[in-house]
């Protein structure tokens, strides 16, 4: 999938390695868990590969993976945790694997990017995204890609930041 400069790469198997040493660098396994072998990153994400529910990506800037992205039906996974979002809600996750990527406005752009794409979905309504309270870097990309903070929650993963962006078209 094309969406402008970048472009969303399923995630396969082969990509387990990268996704691993991403897992392992400081800036993402600050707010991640880091995965400590590619065995790991197989048994959590390979039998998910096939769901109906999640889809994964690599983001790809130029032809090179940069950033990991996941976004899913958030009433259908998590055990119902998202149990007050409707099927027409999409939840969003991702980090800049490659600190080379950081700090250029890519993050901010890229999200952009694929909110909009899933928001012109006509069965897409609103799409949310959990940061970490004291992530300020997420935070401020997910607010310039278009998204409103709605306050803290209480997740099974901790405290976070629920943050939503809605079809303005509605």
């Amino acid at each position: 999938m094309i969406l402008g400069e970048f472009e969303l790469k399923n995630l396969t198997p082969a990509d387990f390695p990268t996704l691993h040493r991403w897992f392992q660098e400081p800036h993402v396994k600050v707010w991640w868990d880091a995965l400590p072998t590619v065995r790991a990153v197989a048994d959590k994400y390979g039998p998910r590969l096939l769901s109906t529910e999640e889809t994964f990506c690599l983001v790809l800037s130029k032809g090179v993976p940069f950033a990991f992205l996941q976004y899913y039906r958030a009433a259908s996974v998590g055990g119902g945790w998202w149990k007050d979002q409707s099927e027409t809600t999409v939840g969003l996750d991702t980090f800049i694997g490659e600190p080379k990527y950081l700090h250029k406005g890519l993050g901010r752009a890229y999200i952009k990017a694929v909110s909009d794409w899933l928001l012109s979905c006509a069965e897409i309504k609103k799409i949310i995204a959990d940061p970490k309270p004291e992530n300020g870097h997420a935070i401020s990309c997910y607010k310039a890609a278009g998204f409103v903070t709605l306050g803290e929650i209480t997740t099974p993963d901790g405290r976070a930041m629920l943050m939503e962006k809605v079809n303005c078209q509605e």
